[in-house]
């Protein structure tokens, strides 16, 4: 008879709810495709400012607990998982830390710039222009409105090699004055 034991995996990743599924469908299809489990739901923390802190997959393990937990790590940190993210201990089990990419964190201000600079430029513009600068680096995880700016989430090996390579072009484009660089983990 097969044991089935529930797991959690916190993801410290701010996605959408939409985007979870860039973490959720890899790892059902791999704990399907191995015998060992499925993930049966998901969610998404809010903090008390609205803004997403973490979310989570719900994981149903068939089979070979340990096994799972590595093909579990092994799947996300395939997909970029963030670093800081975890297998929630179960019974008397310690949390697993899993993770293995950066996070950058690119901030925009909102409200703060002269209109004109709304007007003139197109945010999708330098958001196209950031992701071809990371090419091979890092890419776009996910976006979130915080109070008066706008940030987008950008995972990769390396922080410093993804601020880089988007540093002078952040430093002396019109939208991003007033904005910010930050690793998110």
């Amino acid at each position: 008879m097969t044991t089935e034991t529930f797991l959690t995996v916190r993801i410290n990743d701010r996605c959408q709810p939409i985007d979870r599924g860039d973490y959720e469908d890899p790892l059902d299809d791999a704990l399907i495709e191995k015998k060992l489990g499925e993930v049966t739901g998901g969610g998404t923390q809010l903090g008390e400012d609205g803004v997403i802190e973490y979310c989570e997959l719900e994981v149903l393990i068939k089979g070979d607990l340990d096994e799972a937990k590595q093909l579990i790590k092994e799947t996300l940190e395939n997909n970029g998982l963030p670093k800081g993210s975890k297998i929630l201990g179960h019974g008397n089990d310690e949390d697993m830390p899993i993770g293995n990419h950066d996070v950058m964190a690119v901030h925009f201000d909102n409200v703060g710039l002269p209109d004109s600079v709304y007007d003139d430029y197109d945010i999708n513009d330098v958001l196209d222009e950031i992701e071809s600068l990371l090419s091979g680096k890092g890419r776009r995880n996910s976006h979130a409105i915080i109070k008066d700016e706008s940030v987008v989430y950008y995972g990769g090996e390396s922080f410093s090699i993804m601020k880089a390579a988007i540093e002078d072009y952040f430093q002396n484009q019109p939208l991003c004055e007033n904005g910010r660089i930050t690793q998110a983990a």
